[in-house]
């Protein structure tokens, strides 16, 4: 073989393998081989920066992240996985999602992984159990990633569920509290009322001379005993009404009535009531066609507590007006008065059984405090709102409404 063929095999050779130059030596390969190499190393570097960088992100993170396998396997965690887990590291890295489970939880979570499996995304709320057995909740957000893994972000609400779960058990004793108190009002009130009956018969009885004639004070005395008795009586009906509303055995038969009826039956006990306050009381009459869809006598027992109240509440020489408007499917009706008024705070506490804006031991005005509770709870099974607007010392304005359609 001739030298110069050697030669220029080997030539050939070393182009191939470095790309220095080529054989008919226009230029130089190596520079650009540099070049390439330099960007090769830039590339990697950023890579590594970048990567780094979201490493940082997912170290410092206050969520917790955990990276799983297909089947269930931690592949990486951050710092708060571990917190909320109570476990390293390492001893997660070990582990399978299930190794936080409780037992009874466990179908639970398996109908849970299978749709994260399926449609690569599950979005929820699950409790967990850390090292010590105890339970933490977290609310979860997994999808899937490349590499057949799925990539879980978390939110610690341990704190939330047991503040969540405190108001309900809170509220699970308020509820039974309330219903003791319900039970508790309805028997004793019965038990009161038997008695009562024939304390308020025999004295009234007696009052009828069915005893025989009677003393100016023994006539006083049995009148106050009567009257005291029927007061007392319509308390305890007030107490009874309040314990079957609250205890959902109320029950109210609406029917579409005429209101000028209503207000021709109320005028004559309500009027007789103002006039012994030396108070003007009078209605507005409706038009003759207008009707109300409402239990009649539960509708005249909403007037009876307005209209008393506030003829309690006005001094003699003032005035009760009752008046309505239609407004769409409703008629709004006011029972305004002139008396002494209420201020903001005692706006806030209206319509609240047993609560008296004056709870004094002097207060100067009588009463339960039911009656404003009553007509509330009973336009509201109406399917009515009621509500007050007033100004000390000018008076008030009692306003609810009734639906005039069935």
């Amino acid at each position: 073989m001739h030298p110069h063929d050697d030669e220029k095999r080997q030539t050939n050779l070393r182009n191939k393998i470095i790309g220095l130059s080529d054989t008919s030596h226009r230029k130089s390969y190596y520079p650009q081989l540099k070049e390439q190499i330099k960007e090769l190393k830039q590339a990697m570097q950023s890579l590594k920066e970048s990567e780094e960088k979201y490493r940082t992100y997912v170290t410092i993170s206050p969520y917790p992240i955990f990276v799983i396998d297909f089947y269930g396997k931690h592949l990486d965690v951050n710092p708060e996985a571990c917190r909320v887990t109570g476990y390293s590291c390492e001893e997660l890295l070990e582990m399978h999602i299930s190794d936080l489970i409780f037992p009874s939880r466990m179908d639970t979570y398996a109908e849970t992984f299978s749709r994260l499996q399926e449609e690569g995304k599950v979005s929820g709320e699950f409790p967990f159990k850390n090292k010590k057995g105890d339970i933490f909740y977290l609310e979860l957000h997994a999808v899937l990633i490349p590499g057949d893994k799925f990539l879980a972000i978390c939110m610690d609400i341990t704190e939330r569920k047991k503040a969540e779960d405190e108001m309900l058990r809170a509220k699970i004793v308020a509820e039974n509290a309330n219903r003791t108190k319900t039970e508790f009002l309805a028997n004793m009130s019965h038990e009161l009322r038997t008695p009562l009956n024939s304390v308020i018969g025999f004295s009234d009885m007696l009052l009828e001379g069915v005893g025989g004639d009677l003393s100016d004070k023994q006539l006083s005395y049995l009148t106050n005993i009567s009257n005291s008795g029927k007061h007392l009586l319509s308390i305890i009906n007030e107490i009874l009404d309040i314990a079957r509303i609250e205890s959902g055995e109320m029950t109210i038969d609406k029917q579409m009535i005429l209101l000028n009826d209503v207000y021709e039956e109320i005028y004559p006990i309500l009027k007789q009531l103002a006039d012994n306050r030396g108070i003007d009381f009078r209605i507005s009459p409706e038009s003759e066609e207008t009707c109300v869809y409402a239990d009649k006598v539960k509708l005249k027992q909403i007037f009876y507590n307005l209209v008393t109240n506030a003829i309690k509440f006005t001094e003699s020489g003032g005035s009760v007006l009752i008046d309505s408007n239609i407004d769409g499917k409703f008629i709004q009706i006011s029972v305004i008065d002139t008396g002494i008024g209420i201020d903001t705070e005692g706006l806030k506490k209206l319509f609240k059984p047993f609560v008296q804006l004056d709870s004094s031991e002097s207060r100067k005005y009588e009463g339960t405090g039911l009656g404003l509770a009553l007509s509330k709870e009973l336009v509201e099974l109406h399917g009515g709102t009621i509500w007050a607007e007033s100004e000390p010392g000018i008076g008030s304005s009692f306003t609810f409404t009734i639906s005039i359609s069935r």
